[in-house]
């Protein structure tokens, strides 16, 4: 009996402490737009889990309202990313800097959150051309 009450008791201690997910997305990131640029922009890179119990499930979130004149659009993470559920989705349509927000689920319904800014880095180019002229004197 007292060797039951030990093992039971050891159990409940063991799973407790590995009860809680921690999350770290790492640090923020720089993403490249712009006309014709072809830059391929990952988020997640440097994901790091612990405490958890696989297989986990992913879930990208961002809020992003746009207002152009009296209309305003609500966009989120599905409308720039290529699939919200995987762990290192694709940016496909950056048009300013956002926040994103990934919820992790681990097998025993534990969650876990944590953000990373994404900026952006914007190039573009212009059919200008730009001359200079010194004059005598």
């Amino acid at each position: 009996m007292k060797k039951i009450i030990c093992l039971s008791t050891f159990l409940l201690f063991v799973l407790g402490v590995k009860g809680q997910c921690l999350l770290d997305v790492g640090p923020d990131q720089y993403a490249c737009s712009g006309y014709g640029v072809t830059a391929e922009n990952y988020l997640g890179t440097n994901i790091q889990i612990q405490n958890g119990f696989p297989p986990y499930s992913f879930a990208w979130e961002a809020h992003l309202v746009v207002t152009i004149g009296s209309i305003t659009n609500h966009l989120h993470a599905s409308d720039f990313l290529d699939d919200t559920t995987k762990l290192n989705p694709q940016y496909l349509y950056p048009l300013e800097n956002l926040q994103f927000t990934l919820t992790v689920t681990d097998s025993m319904g534990n969650h876990c959150k944590d953000s990373l800014f994404v900026y952006l880095s914007q190039f573009y180019s212009h059919l200008t051309s730009i001359s200079k002229t010194i004059w005598k004197g």
